[in-house]
């Protein structure tokens, strides 16, 4: 199963975000989380009614399903894979709501018998969301069709 990961799009924080508890914590919570593997502690960053969009179409709403997404993407080679995102732009939507556009990779990743998978590498939107607890994943989007974002126009 080929798939990508918010730790791309978590990977570095933003200045909108860096004056806020939250975020750093939500981004070293997110690659503590990715790095062991930890499906679940992955789950806990996304608000309870999330979703997540992968590249292969992949549809998972609510936290408890996209724990169960991120558990079969370990179990299916990405354990132990690198996630590395450089985020291209951020804008505020609101005092508490937030969207992203960022590079994206994963290198390290292997098929079942055991041989690396290519590097994969794309874009991506997350909208972040400030709750009571601090900053969650409301929405994620990734795409593998779009190899960088371009600005258009002067």
């Amino acid at each position: 199963m080929k798939t990508l990961v918010l730790c791309a799009a978590l990977a570095i924080a933003t200045p909108a975000f860096a004056a806020e508890d939250g975020a750093p914590g939500l981004v070293a919570s997110f690659m503590r989380a990715w790095d062991a593997g930890d499906a679940k502690a992955l789950a806990a960053l996304f608000e309870a009614d999330a979703d997540l969009v992968t590249p292969d179409g992949v549809v998972a709403k609510g936290r408890d399903n996209i724990g169960r997404f991120y558990a079969a993407v370990f179990a299916n080679g990405y354990a132990g894979s690198k996630g590395a995102a450089q985020i291209v732009q951020m804008r505020a939507l609101g005092a508490s709501l937030s969207i992203v556009d960022a590079r994206w990779s994963i290198a390290g990743a292997h098929r079942g018998d055991g041989s690396e998978r290519p590097a994969e590498s794309g874009i991506m939107a997350a909208v972040l969301e400030k709750d009571a607890d601090g900053w969650r994943i409301r929405a994620l989007r990734e795409n593998r069709g779009a190899a960088d974002l371009k600005p258009f126009g002067p």
